[in-house]
């Protein structure tokens, strides 16, 4: 079990997986829906991670940060 977010997102890809639900990722670290949804806020602010729609997460990868 991933003990943050950070540690969350990368075991994700590294399984292959380039997308989540915000219920995932409050399972998986079993947290509340408000920490899940600040932990993303951070991680849209440093461009790793992208929000299509509400509740729904895609990860940036790295060659694509750059551009935003």
């Amino acid at each position: 079990m991933p003990a943050t977010f950070d540690q969350f997102l990368t075991d994700l890809q590294s399984h292959g997986r380039c997308c989540f639900t915000a219920a995932e990722a409050e399972q998986a670290l079993r947290a509340s829906p408000v920490a899940i949804q600040n932990a993303a806020r951070r991680a849209k602010a440093r461009g790793v991670l992208a929000a299509p729609v509400r509740g729904f997460y895609v990860t940036v990868p790295p060659e694509y940060r750059r551009i935003g």
